[in-house]
């Protein structure tokens, strides 16, 4: 599959985040993003790492190993589009990190905000998996 909207829509989510605490993969991974350092993202992440997205019954891998995802941001640096987001809550369970994040961005004069929820699967500190989430309005 093509970059898909709701990838880039996750990843717009992880733009700029703030840890109440320093997790050792997942927040240098995002600091990583939010300076387009895509070399650095790639340190964080497992050779096959998977970027997947979850709609109801339904289950889309968005990209599969370092070189998808690699290329899939290559294609998203070059975009013109910059995303803030804040963390409003993430926890670790064993090798699974979630995070509710608050993405804002630009459009037509006016700020829009919007809300999600990612799952990090880790394997010896690195990212495997990424589950996304639909977005949704924050409260």
């Amino acid at each position: 599959m093509a970059m898909g909207k709701r990838f880039i829509v996750g990843l717009l989510a992880l733009s700029h985040t703030l840890f109440a605490e320093e997790h050792p993969v997942v927040q240098p991974f995002i600091i990583a993003y939010n300076e387009r350092n895509l070399s650095e993202m790639l340190r964080y992440c497992d050779e096959h790492i998977r970027w997947m997205w979850v709609e109801r019954d339904k289950l889309s891998s968005e990209t599969s190993g370092k070189t998808e995802l690699s290329e899939a941001m290559r294609q998203y640096f070059a975009s013109a589009h910059h995303t803030r987001s804040t963390v409003l809550s993430w926890q670790q369970s064993g090798e699974f990190v979630s995070v509710v994040e608050q993405a804002s961005w630009p459009h037509q004069g006016e700020i829009r905000h919007q809300c999600s929820l990612a799952v990090y699967q880790l394997h010896e500190q690195k990212i495997l998996n990424v589950w996304y989430f639909p977005s949704h309005t924050c409260e």
